[in-house]
């Protein structure tokens, strides 16, 4: 594994769609970082608002810095990806266009990346008066790297991801999901830091408790499809991307609760149920209760409180108590 060079540079890459309102407070927390040798490269997703002119500006003002392209809408993921295929840093970072970082970000994941591959960090959340509320830090233990599957929040050694031919897949949800899946199947050399310095913009824009179930946008289809790319990787094998595997199923349940009849809740998750118990058959494993160190007391009592409903045939009436309580445990 290659050593860090000496005063690398740091591409910070920013998709835009519609972001004319909040732009300027991504690019701005990227020009005043504490570390300097960094590229702006920012990809204008075919925005119909003013996008356009306020990244123009930028690029005019920090011509030396700021890269801008225009294409037109092709969604996140091919987003991201031409942002990729345009970084030409050591380094790469991912900065969604109404978030921001505190300016000593570069300097602390450059440091906490070292000579690896990938380094994660944690977040604040903001609410829609740019007001904090709430926000997590990576825990001990490697599993940690799972309780942070977003873009958000990581240093990529670009080198890793070329070598690799990492990319952002076309999928309908989960896609973050599935590429750090991918990834973690490819390299050991992760760490983490307690850091929060990944300042998240809640703009209620995310799915909710209200969604509709529809298997294409569901979390089984992208763990189906994760494993399905993973088979032969060693990863399959190893009880924390089990343990992994079945939390993202869980999603589906708590997600889709408050649109499904307590019938068809019972149906979705055993037919959940039935899929993870034949990925644990194939890599030779069987259903049982494992508390994963790394993770929070909440999450390890609810998947393993699954596990023993479902060895005990009561999943059926744990679900119909979870339809009628609004809360969600993961």
């Amino acid at each position: 594994m290659p050593k860090q060079a000496k005063n690398p540079q740091v591409s910070i890459l920013i998709p835009v769609y519609n972001g004319a309102d909040v732009v300027s407070k991504a690019i701005d927390s990227a020009l005043e970082q504490t570390y300097q040798n960094i590229e702006i490269v920012i990809v204008n997703d075919g925005s119909t608002d003013n996008t356009e002119r306020v990244l123009r500006r930028y690029q005019e003002q920090h011509p030396e810095k700021i890269k801008v392209v225009s294409q037109k809408n092709k969604g996140l993921g091919a987003t991201r990806n031409a942002l990729i295929n345009m970084a030409t840093g050591d380094y790469i970072i991912h900065l969604d266009a109404d978030d921001w970082l505190k300016k000593d970000y570069v300097e602390k994941m450059l440091h906490a990346i070292g000579d690896g591959d990938l380094a994660i960090c944690g977040y604040e959340c903001y609410d829609s008066n740019y007001q904090p509320c709430g926000g997590r830090v990576p825990g001990p233990g490697s599993f940690a790297k799972y309780n942070f599957c977003s873009t958000a929040g990581k240093i990529w050694r670009r080198e890793f991801i070329e070598s690799n031919h990492l990319r952002y897949e076309p999928i309908s949800i989960g896609e973050d999901a599935y590429f750090n899946g991918v990834a973690y199947s490819k390299t050991n050399a992760i760490s983490t830091i307690p850091y929060g310095g990944y300042c998240n913009y809640l703009n209620n824009n995310s799915m909710t408790h209200q969604a509709v179930y529809d298997e294409s946008m569901s979390f089984y289809s992208v763990i189906n499809k994760l494993v399905c790319k993973l088979q032969g990787s060693p990863i399959l094998c190893d009880p924390e991307f089990q343990f992994f595997v079945l939390k993202s199923l869980l999603v589906d349940i708590y997600l889709y609760k408050a649109s499904l009849s307590a019938r068809e809740l019972i149906r979705i998750y055993r037919k959940n149920m039935h899929w993870y118990r034949d990925f644990l058959r194939q890599n030779n494993t069987k259903l049982r209760v494992r508390f994963q160190r790394g993770t929070t007391a909440m999450i390890n009592l609810t998947v393993n409180g699954f596990i023993i409903s479902t060895k005990l045939h009561l999943d059926w009436i744990v679900l119909r108590i979870l339809k009628k309580i609004p809360v969600n445990m993961l």
